[in-house]
C-alpha cells in the first residue's frame, strides 16, 4: 500500500501526508460503495478517473471562509463543468 496509507480494522486510513491512494490498473464501468469518516472541519474527496472529485466534507467545515457552502452536504462533483459543484443542503 502507498506510504501514509494503511489498513486498520477493516478501514483504509490516511495520515494526511503524502499522495492520494489510487489503483494500479484502469477499470471499465464500475460501482463503488463507500462509507467514510472525517474529522470535524474535514475536507476530502474521491476522484473518479482523475476528475471530477466527489466532495466529502464536514457540512459546517469553515462557515466564515466558505459561507455559501455552509450546510451543504457531501457529494458535490468538483472539477466538473457540466453541473453545479455544490451538493444539495443536508437533510
Amino acid at each position: 500500500m502507498r506510504e501514509h496509507w494503511k489498513a486498520d480494522q477493516g478501514e483504509i486510513v490516511f495520515d494526511g501526508a503524502g499522495d492520494s491512494l489510487c489503483t494500479k490498473k484502469d477499470y471499465g464501468d464500475f460501482e463503488m460503495l463507500v462509507d467514510w469518516k472525517i474529522p470535524a472541519r474535514g475536507d476530502s474527496g474521491i476522484y473518479l478517473r482523475g476528475s471530477p472529485q466527489v466532495q466529502i466534507w464536514d457540512p459546517d467545515r469553515h462557515p466564515t471562509r466558505f459561507p455559501a457552502e455552509k450546510g451543504a452536504g457531501s457529494g458535490g462533483l468538483y472539477n466538473n463543468d457540466k453541473t453545479d459543484k455544490n451538493p444539495k443542503p443536508t437533510a
